[in-house]
């Protein structure tokens, strides 16, 4: 792939799934701290490497974290959770701490194998959402935010299971 359609890819990919990383949550504010990533690692399912159903994006740091990591169960069927097939919520909820917790097994593998509960994602997941409801109180009415910021307030909140405190 040259240079340009990387590059294209890349912007389509993080349009499509909203400027977050699938995996661990956090905002990507710079389209370089963003790497196209194989849901089926290329170095394990070479086949898959052009198939759109398995490339995605994320942070550099699940990416670096995931490389070629793949856990799968008896069957041979993957452990992660797909982010281009499954929601997170189903499988991972966070606490009101900020630390994720698994609800099916694909959830605590998926948070184990891309440690989603290190502290500095802990940290930094806190520091957004209170962020995310500083904002929200700092403008008359919850009613009166621009449109897109609401989505992505309520993005995010669904994406964690969290409520938005009035």
């Amino acid at each position: 792939m040259n240079r340009k359609n990387y590059t294209q890819l890349k912007a389509k990919l993080l349009k499509k799934f909203n400027n977050q990383c699938p995996y661990c949550g956090i905002k990507i504010y710079d389209p370089l701290m963003v790497d196209i990533e194989y849901f089926y690692p290329k170095s394990i399912y070479p086949k898959l490497v052009n198939d759109m159903d398995n490339i995605l994006i994320s942070c550099r740091t699940c990416n670096m974290i995931k490389s070629n990591k793949f856990p799968i169960d008896k069957n041979g069927n993957p452990l992660l959770i797909n982010p281009l097939k499954e929601e997170f919520s189903d499988h991972i909820i966070q606490l009101d701490n900020g630390y994720f917790e698994g609800k099916t097994e694909k959830g605590k593998v998926t948070i184990d194998t891309l440690q989603l509960n290190k502290t500095s994602l802990i940290e930094l997941s806190n520091k957004e959402i209170e962020k995310i409801i500083e904002n929200s109180q700092r403008i008359e009415g919850y009613e009166s935010l621009s449109k897109e910021f609401e989505q992505e307030v309520e993005l995010y909140m669904k994406r964690h299971n969290l409520e938005v405190s009035a």
